[in-house]
């Protein structure tokens, strides 16, 4: 049996290839070499809508929120849920990695948006103490002082810039960030 050189087979195959408009490496599949997926197998590979769809609602919530003007109001009161994550709250045995206390923010973030009861989310899953309601104030007053109220800027910062930016009893979400909300996410509602 003779054998046939290499070269001259690899540039047809070659010549192949690239006469498609496909790949010009071979063993590179092209869009018209791979038969297309029937619906229910690309539903399969692609993220769950219950995994996709709160983290595009937070992204998205983000996004507009954070253009929002500050309100001048002296005080806000919020209660908040912080979901932490492995390390970031000091003494607390928390597991999560930090993509998991994204999604799980994510997820309650979109659970309070639409409408589930604030507190008992509260109670079931902060990572802080319940019932985590905090009044905070631009200017202290004679006597004020923690625990009854906080100066804003004894606070995370993040958690300020979201309860400032919030309407009485609407809910706002503020993102980890190392310096501004080192704790994890906080998220928040405005309560007075």
């Amino acid at each position: 049996m003779k054998k046939t050189p290499a070269a001259p087979l690899l540039a047809l195959l070659f010549l192949f290839f690239s006469c498609r408009g496909g790949a010009t490496e071979v063993g590179v599949a092209t869009s018209e070499d791979t038969p297309a997926k029937a619906p229910e197998e690309a539903a399969q590979d692609a993220p769950s809508d219950a995994t996709r769809a709160p983290m595009e609602r937070m992204k998205s919530f983000l996004a507009e929120f954070n253009a929002r003007p500050e309100h001048k109001d002296n005080a806000v009161k919020v209660q908040h849920l912080l979901v932490g994550f492995r390390g970031s709250v000091r003494g607390k045995p928390i597991t999560r990695s930090r993509d998991e206390a994204e999604a799980l923010a994510a997820e309650l973030f979109s659970r309070a948006l639409d409408g589930e009861d604030f507190d008992a989310l509260v109670k079931e899953h902060t990572d802080d103490s319940h019932p985590g309601i905090y009044l905070m104030k631009l200017e202290l007053g004679p006597g004020e002082r923690p625990p009854q109220v906080f100066a804003r800027t004894r606070m995370v910062g993040a958690f300020g810039d979201t309860g400032w930016r919030l309407e009485v009893g609407e809910i706002g979400i503020a993102p980890h960030d190392p310096k501004k909300s080192p704790f994890g996410w906080h998220i928040v509602k405005r309560v007075e």
